[in-house]
């Protein structure tokens, strides 16, 4: 896999986040949840078993909250449209939204 999120760029990237794979963190929304994004073959959860957004094949990259919980994304932008989203598959996001 050849890209921004992999080789010695992204392992700068993810060191300078924190975050083993990560390509990108963020406070999203108006409630602004961190929210980031990692190729999931250069993260934690490599061994996991996490499929793609269609369920039909292993998620190249995630979308992961604050709180821990990941989504899977076939491409990079999928995971970002997921990411922007988290309050739509996790319910600690969707909590912080609705108190607003």
């Amino acid at each position: 896999m050849t890209g921004p999120h992999a080789g010695k760029a992204g392992r700068k990237t993810a060191k300078e986040i924190g975050v083993k794979g990560a390509w990108t963190l963020k406070a999203r929304g108006p409630a602004k949840i961190l929210v980031g994004c990692v190729y999931r073959a250069e993260s934690e959860w490599a061994d996991k078993s996490i499929l793609s957004e269609k369920k039909d094949r292993p998620a190249e990259h995630l979308a992961v909250c604050e709180h821990g919980v990941a989504v899977g994304a076939s491409t990079r932008r999928v995971a970002i449209e997921r990411a922007k989203q988290s309050e739509h598959w996790c319910e600690k996001c969707k909590a912080r939204v609705a108190a607003l």
